[in-house]
């Protein structure tokens, strides 16, 4: 999965401005930062839950050029007093 180029705001204020990421199958990817950084905004695009206000999300495209079906399951998430203490 890439994210491209991507702006991205919540409640009027962007919170993502022009990130590149890139995940790749069977690899273990932390995203970690401050209460109200983008956080959750970054992966519900990524699930494609939250349109970018800039940027696109692309799939793994098989020889064909097809989007491999994706299942995102559910974007989980902690609430912030669940954090680890010292992080």
């Amino acid at each position: 999965m890439l994210g491209h180029d991507l702006t991205l705001s919540y409640n009027g204020t962007t919170v993502v401005h022009e990130a590149e990421i890139h995940l790749e199958p069977g690899r273990v990817t932390a995203l970690v930062g401050p209460n109200g950084s983008g956080k959750s905004t970054l992966l519900r695009a990524l699930a494609r839950l939250h349109q970018p206000d800039a940027g696109r999300v692309l799939l793994a495209a098989d020889a064909e050029g097809r989007a491999h079906t994706m299942s995102a399951g559910s974007v989980g998430s902690e609430p912030a007093d669940l954090v680890a203490g010292g992080l």
